[in-house]
């Protein structure tokens, strides 16, 4: 694929998604990741992104909340998922979290459990 094919298709997907990953862009160009970087350079320089850990942002997207935000935004909704993976579990079984709001509201019910 030619350098401007993929900056195309990075565009592209910015305009959609406003944030990727180095590997959501490999795995949609079928490119390997020092290719990706390399763009990701060049593009930034154009001033059409921002590079950040792990991958690159549409220029002008605004940045995550900070997590005391985060973890008043949609309760009730981050409850319902809680609830809903709660049910999915049995006593003894192990569960290991990311980090993030709906996360927190999670391991919040998981310790209200026994044997978990």
């Amino acid at each position: 694929m030619l350098q401007e094919e993929r900056f195309l298709r990075i565009r592209s997907l910015l305009a959609t998604f406003s944030r990727l990953s180095v590997e959501r862009i490999m795995q949609d160009l079928a490119v390997s990741r020092e290719t990706v970087r390399r763009d990701l350079l060049e593009l930034e320089g154009l001033g059409e992104l921002r590079r950040v850990h792990g991958g690159a942002v549409a220029t002008g997207a605004e940045p995550e909340p900070p997590l005391a935000v985060r973890l008043v935004a949609r309760q009730r909704e981050k409850r319902a998922i809680a609830r809903a993976a709660i049910a999915l579990l049995e006593p003894g079984q192990t569960v290991f979290l990311d980090t993030g709001s709906t996360t927190a509201i999670l391991a919040e019910a998981l310790a209200t459990l026994s044997g978990m």
